[in-house]
């Protein structure tokens, strides 16, 4: 069985997570999910990722290849 790699896409409409996702990705329909602002308060858990903050509306999602 194959191993799924995930994405999380970050746009500013509905329109630009399908454009991020294009035709490799497969985006979750039921994650998509709108924000006033985002941040991902990052604990560590997983080693340094890496955060994201941002002071706008938009919307997330996850993809999946």
């Amino acid at each position: 069985m194959a191993e799924r790699t995930y994405r999380i896409l970050v746009a500013k409409d509905r329109r630009g997570i399908f454009a991020l996702a294009g035709e490799e990705w497969s985006v979750l329909e039921n994650s998509i999910k709108e924000f006033r602002n985002l941040d991902s308060d990052d604990d560590l858990h997983f080693e340094d990722v890496g955060a994201i903050t941002i002071t706008g509306t938009g919307f997330v999602a996850l993809a999946f290849k």
